[in-house]
């Protein structure tokens, strides 16, 4: 959890709450590390990959949508500006 609550960049607590509600729609389910058991791992469900397989041509599309008209530099420029705001 706390992996991904680095590159979520969110607090932990917040993660905590957004699994929470991934659970409750059955798209991700936590279960206990084997080799470390005080971690908590966090797993795609078999209709949390159907959802992602759906929905990632959307999430594609609209990314395209978003940088049609950038040039190669311009993206890049947005790409390390998103970056710095998100680290």
């Amino acid at each position: 959890m706390s992996e991904i609550a680095r590159h979520a960049m969110v607090p932990p607590p917040t993660l905590t709450k957004i699994v929470d509600r991934l659970i409750d729609s059955a798209l991700v389910y936590r279960r206990p590390d084997e080799v470390d058991r005080r971690r908590v791992l966090v797993m795609l469900s078999d209709h949390g990959r159907e959802f992602h397989e759906r929905m990632a041509p959307e999430v594609a599309r609209a990314e395209n949508e978003v940088t049609a008209e950038l040039t190669t530099a311009d993206r890049d420029q947005l790409v390390r500006l998103l970056s710095g705001l998100a680290g």
